[in-house]
């Protein structure tokens, strides 16, 4: 099927949900197109996707609704085969409160909608822009990755790539496990070529990358290291003292320089500005 060139706006809980109860998992891409919509004035979560084999692409989701205080993700999903691609997130900040969330949330075995493992989900070639000053005690994020529900069993074939991130005020990518997750329960997950300017801020206990590994047999590393993920060809800037490129890993936040001597990640890394403004939220239609 196809859903596509709809607004959806000023509901009163999720404004989309494309969901599957069965426990089940799907086998291909593309089953669903979700394309050429326009999301906004969003009061619980814009989008929970549980139906395996969704195709997101092409859409615009951004500010969300002042009738209504919640605590919102742009995307909540839990599903495999699922490709989120060139969409534009802007603006999710109020000026009134600080109940926000992630633009993306994966959450595998959330509900326990999910009987098996979380694999084959591509998030690329997205664009999130956040513009809006944020409050004290914002912890709004980018891309979450929360490998920790009771139920998880294993993750693999995950890619998060090509995607830019500017002003995120908490951190800009995490990938969250638990005390008990092992290297064995990862593989083929690869977080490269995205973009993160000034998407954390000195004040908000922030970090640019969260990355935890479990009870320290998750590996981290670069290309052609053999590690249960890899992280590589990232940019990580921060255009003035305003914000920070620490990493949190293996339970400690760090100065860069020092998380890629431990970890052995971002080997071919770009630290120069990669001359984002963050003026995306001007625009009117996804890139």
């Amino acid at each position: 099927g196809e859903i596509r060139y709809c607004k959806f706006h000023d509901n009163t809980t999720d404004e989309v949900g494309l969901k599957q109860r069965m426990k089940s998992v799907g086998s291909a891409f593309g089953i669903l197109k979700f394309h050429h919509n326009e999301i906004y004035n969003f009061h619980a979560d814009a989008v929970k996707i549980s139906l395996h084999g969704t195709d997101f692409y092409n859409n615009t989701i951004h500010d969300r609704g002042w009738w209504k205080s919640d605590h919102p993700d742009g995307i909540q999903f839990w599903s495999s085969y699922t490709r989120i691609y060139n969409n534009y997130f802007y603006n999710f900040l109020r000026s009134d409160q600080v109940a926000e969330n992630s633009y993306i949330r994966y959450n595998p075995d959330s509900y326990q909608e999910l009987n098996g493992d979380a694999n084959n989900v591509q998030i690329y070639n997205n664009v999130f822009a956040e513009t809006r000053a944020p409050l004290a005690g914002s912890v709004f994020r980018g891309i979450e990755l929360s490998f920790s529900d009771p139920t998880f069993r294993n993750a693999n074939h995950i890619y998060v790539m090509n995607n830019t991130f500017v002003g995120t005020p908490f951190f800009g990518l995490c990938i969250a496990t638990k005390a008990v997750s092992t290297g064995a329960n990862f593989s083929d997950i690869v977080i490269e070529n995205n973009i993160f300017k000034d998407v954390c801020r000195t004040g908000f206990g922030a970090v640019t990358l969260v990355l935890g590994n479990g009870n320290g047999s998750i590996k981290y590393g670069s290309h052609g290291s053999g590690a249960n993920v890899i992280v590589d060809n990232n940019s990580i800037y921060a255009s003035s003292a305003t914000f920070k490129t620490d990493i949190s890993y293996a339970g400690n936040i760090m100065g860069y320089s020092s998380f890629k001597s431990l970890s052995g990640c971002q080997s071919h890394d770009v630290v120069s500005d990669p001359l984002i403004n963050a003026d995306y939220s001007v625009a009117t239609s996804p890139p």
